[in-house]
């Protein structure tokens, strides 16, 4: 959608959602999937949603007599490939065809177009394979210093559209190039050499990502992670957020001035990469994907049961407290975040880039210098707990614990007959204290 249309990540989900549980819309499977497949009892929706969608007018043309039914790996219906994925790919929903036509006509332009893109993916996996006869003529070309040089070119003949057919009224997809036709020819042909010229060429560098790209590249990045191991955990992990996070994660980016919009394109700010060789200096496994990679490993051994929970919970916070730590001996790593540029609120009112002390250094500690010049002192986390105190005096009550706090609480009372703090189930912090001296 970023290619086709320049939407945002952000826009495209939003867009997803209202078609998914929109007021008399529900036209759609659940969005916020990241599968490629359909569970293979799906098969029996087939010929029902087929039958519905080339009702329609922009479907009317197709002719799908006997739909074709890809299994496997290699196809799209697999059971296997869905083991641990809560949701299968998004299609049309079967359930609402019976009233399709009045339902399309409570939906905007935008959600029109993108309800047609997801029923075109949808019949294009149940067509016919494309198929084309392929031409490749090579020729040698002679040169001046008396050798020649191989050239070829190839040509296509389309011989049945298959499931391209699906796109001919519609969209082109945006990546498909326009294939070459050749005349008739037949081998041992001469060929006349003419209009000849010589073309500077450049190794292009790897192009910028769309937020589409981008939310690919997050989902697959054991991409790029080097180790074995973490690559295929990450891979098992479905890579960086979820589906429901990922376009969230760049809206923040875009909203902190890390990351710019270049048109359809998205590209890192200057304090962005400013950001990024800070941390890449400091604290390198901040900026490493194959860290996410290590922490689902050891959350894995807790659902296995070879490891202690809190264990775990204590090493991810020692690691935490390490990174801080390294992050803030280093005296010159303050991070700007004006922007040069007005950016836009949620709500429609303009700020100009100047942001406060503690915006700026976005839980950065900020150099000596820069705590000198403005009189602060670094907030340490007895003053959190203070002004935790402090918040909870004026609003007149404490917060209170959650019941399985409280349960575990009395189940160590009993098993280590520690005596339990007053007021443990109404007051947070003396439940936590609790277990934090006896839950060991």
């Amino acid at each position: 959608c970023g290619q086709r249309w320049g939407w945002t990540a952000d826009k495209t989900l939003a867009i997803a959602q209202e078609l998914y549980d929109g007021d008399g819309k529900k036209l759609i499977t659940y969005p916020r999937a990241e599968a490629r497949y359909l569970s293979e009892n799906q098969i029996h929706d087939v010929a029902a949603i087929v039958a519905a969608l080339t009702r329609l007018r922009g479907f009317a043309h197709l002719e799908i007599a006997s739909p074709v039914i890809r299994r496997g790996k290699s196809g799209y219906f697999c059971d296997k490939e869905l083991e641990g994925v809560s949701h299968h790919a998004i299609v049309p929903n079967v359930n609402v065809l019976d009233d399709l036509e009045s339902r399309l006509a409570r939906l905007n332009d935008d959600e029109k177009r993108l309800f047609a893109l997801i029923c075109r993916s949808y019949l294009a996996i149940i067509m016919p394979d494309y198929e084309y006869r392929q031409t490749v003529v090579t020729m040698p070309v002679p040169l001046p210093n008396g050798s020649a040089s191989e050239f070829r070119a190839i040509g296509r003949v389309p011989l049945c559209l298959g499931w391209k057919a699906v796109y001919q009224t519609g969209e082109a997809e945006p990546d498909s190039e326009a294939e070459q036709t050749l005349p008739p020819i037949e081998d041992g042909d001469a060929a006349t050499l003419s209009d000849t010229k010589v073309e500077a060429k450049r190794t292009q560098p790897p192009p910028r990502y769309s937020e589409g790209t981008l939310v690919d590249a997050m989902q697959n990045a054991w991409r790029f992670v080097e180790d074995p191991a973490l690559r295929d955990r990450l891979k098992e992990a479905k890579g960086i957020g979820t589906p429901a996070t990922r376009a969230e994660i760049i809206k923040g980016l875009k909203r902190q001035n890390l990351l710019i919009a270049e048109g359809k394109l998205v590209a890192p700010s200057p304090t962005g990469l400013q950001l990024f060789e800070l941390l890449r200096a400091s604290a390198p496994a901040l900026v490493d994907p194959g860290t996410t990679a290590l922490w689902e490993m050891r959350l894995d051994e807790v659902v296995t049961r070879k490891a202690d929970f809190r264990a775990v919970i204590d090493g991810i916070a020692a690691a935490a407290a390490d990174l801080i730590d390294a992050l803030q001996k280093r005296s010159s790593g303050t991070i700007n975040l004006e922007s040069s540029t007005q950016a836009r609120r949620p709500g429609g009112r303009r700020y100009s880039g100047k942001t406060s002390d503690r915006t700026e250094t976005n839980g950065l500690k900020p150099s000596r210098t820069h705590r000198r010049s403005t009189g602060r002192r670094a907030t340490t986390k007895k003053d959190l707990h203070s002004v935790g105190n402090a918040k909870g005096a004026r609003t007149g009550k404490r917060k209170a614990p959650t019941a399985k706090m409280v349960a575990y609480a009395q189940t160590i009372a009993r098993t280590k007959k520690a005596p339990l703090p007053e007021g443990y189930q109404q007051d947070f912090d003396a439940c936590r204290q609790f277990l934090d001296e006896h839950a060991k």
